[in-house]
């Protein structure tokens, strides 16, 4: 007595398209990563997150200080200048073999590759003193001195900004982290979990399937 296997899933064609799925997941899950990045830049690190994975909590950043509010000409962002740093990140996917696949999104090479990292994971600077720098912290304390009536002689300790002493060659900056990269990564993770679920519910079902170009077929 004869009898055949009816293959009603199509598992050869499941496997066959397997690989363009995962492609498709990552493609879209960098976009979406990207797209948290730039909301980041521009909501000033937006809301608290956690990183269920690592546990590590990235708070929202502290609100730009009102005199570098000033100094940037009234931009109240916090990482964006000129657009440099916010420009800079690139996201890459490259399949690293088949069934396996790197995306990645960041700064890989470039001049703003330093100042990107002292931004996301915060960090110590020490900088020798220029003149313009001498120039700009004098500037910074006379207009506090006009903007809040303080007497500059009487009231100096009270200052926020104080000008730099003649012996002074060099100052030591700590600056706090602002994450942006792993920040964007942790609020992009849910989008990309259901993206993951919807491709391979579609494939599951036969409604996601690979190109006929990719196929080698007409």
């Amino acid at each position: 007595m004869g009898g055949s296997i009816q293959d009603d899933n199509n598992i050869p064609g499941i496997i066959r398209d397997f690989d363009y799925m995962l492609r498709s997941a990552y493609v879209e899950g960098l976009a979406q990563i990207m797209e948290e990045v730039q909301e980041i830049f521009l909501r000033l690190g937006a809301d608290t997150v956690v990183d269920y994975v690592t546990g590590k909590i990235f708070t929202r950043w502290p609100m730009i200080k009102p005199e570098t509010v000033r100094r940037k000409r009234g931009e109240t962002t916090i990482l964006i200048d000129y657009g440099f740093l916010r420009n800079s990140i690139k996201a890459v996917d490259t399949i690293a073999q088949v069934g396996h696949h790197e995306g990645k999104v960041g700064i890989f090479s470039g001049p703003a590759l330093e100042y990107a990292r002292i931004h996301e994971y915060g960090g110590h600077i020490r900088m020798t003193v220029t003149q313009p720098m001498r120039n700009f912290f004098l500037f910074m304390f006379l207009d506090e001195a006009r903007r809040t009536g303080k007497d500059p002689n009487e009231e100096f300790e009270d200052f926020d900004w104080k000008p730099l002493k003649s012996t002074t060659t060099s100052i030591h900056i700590i600056m706090p982290e602002r994450s942006y990269l792993r920040r964007g990564l942790v609020k992009a993770t849910e989008g990309i979990i259901r993206t993951f679920i919807t491709l391979l519910d579609l494939l599951l079902r036969g409604r996601f399937s690979l190109p006929k170009t990719l196929r080698g077929e007409q």
